[in-house]
């Protein structure tokens, strides 16, 4: 039989690569809670994902901000 490796959790912000830092967390508490703190910013986005990596060994989320806003 094969076996079964789980995959890791990798959140990306814009092109900067965060490793998980707790990996029974969601997704909402790993930004809001655990990451916000160091980058202010993410509290503003939104999660999307996960997506599986090209190798299949990673789950990847990614912070999206929000459109810009304009007046007029």
């Amino acid at each position: 039989m094969g076996t079964f490796v789980r995959p890791t959790r990798v959140f990306m912000m814009s092109s900067v690569r965060l490793p998980d830092p707790d990996p029974a967390a969601t997704p909402e508490v790993v930004r809001d809670e655990l990451l916000a703190p160091n980058f202010p910013h993410l509290a503003f986005t939104s999660i999307e994902g996960p997506e599986p990596s090209a190798d299949g060994l990673e789950l990847v989320y990614r912070f999206v901000a929000p459109p810009a806003k304009t007046k007029g």
